[in-house]
């Protein structure tokens, strides 16, 4: 049995327009044909959505991570932070007791002891203790800023190993370069660990252009130096 025509009712007489010719080339074509082409239509609407969503997805991603070693930016040095409430002056603070002095001088060597061991609490303790006996002196108020700044930067970093540890590298790297940008402490604190992670991760150039960056600061780092120039043998290797 032949397949039924579709029934439209065309114009009669020869058309001159546009719409004519359009009727010319449908008339007479089976409805089942007419059901493919709709469908196949469909499909390419909805493929043609799919890629263009995909494109801006694409376009919004997160800064990917530099493809082949190259230095990281250097970070500027952490801004310079704001002088002390007025207080007594350090010349007034000499004036006190020699007990006094000797004593707060012993709590600034404990809290320098104990920042250098990592124990921060005991650190804020004695500095806290040294303020209180040296008033106006700055030693006790720089050890505090110091430890404040170790405590921000320790969770920053925890923020970002758990990061690549979940597998999100170009997040991680995209928050790097966010703490570091300004606050070269945090680079120089970090950027051996980091280039670990991402080494360990496969991104063996990422790692590299941290290394990089790290050992021109540092030239006295023997091991980052050393382990800089494997990664540079390995490279030449594979190119």
């Amino acid at each position: 049995m032949s397949p039924q025509v579709l029934r439209i009712p065309f114009p009669s007489g020869r058309s001159q327009g546009p719409l004519g010719k359009l009727f010319g080339l449908i008339k007479g074509v089976p409805g089942e044909t007419w059901v493919r082409w709709l469908d196949r239509l469909i499909v390419a609407l909805v493929f043609l959505t799919i890629c263009l969503l995909g494109l801006r997805a694409w376009n919004n991603r997160s800064a990917p991570m530099p493809p082949l070693p190259q230095p990281f930016a250097i970070p500027a040095t952490i801004q310079a932070r704001q002088p002390p409430p007025p207080g007594q002056s350090i010349h007034e603070a000499l004036r006190l007791s020699p007990q006094t002095r000797s004593l707060g001088e012993v709590l600034l060597k404990s809290g320098s002891l104990a920042f250098n061991r990592g124990d921060f609490p005991a650190a804020i303790q004695a500095f806290t203790q040294a303020k209180a006996l040296l008033p106006g002196h700055p030693a006790p108020l720089a050890g505090l800023a110091q430890i404040d700044r170790k405590v921000r930067s320790a969770r920053i970093w925890t923020d970002i190993s758990r990061d690549a540890a979940e597998g999100n590298l170009p997040q991680a790297w995209e928050k790097f370069s966010a703490a570091t940008r300004h606050n070269l402490p945090f680079f120089l604190d970090y950027a051996p660990q980091f280039a670990s992670v991402l080494e360990e991760r496969g991104e063996a150039a990422s790692a590299a252009a941290i290394l990089m960056t790290f050992c021109q600061l540092r030239p006295q780092a023997q091991r980052e130096h050393n382990h800089l120039r494997e990664l540079g043998k390995r490279f030449a290797q594979e190119n």
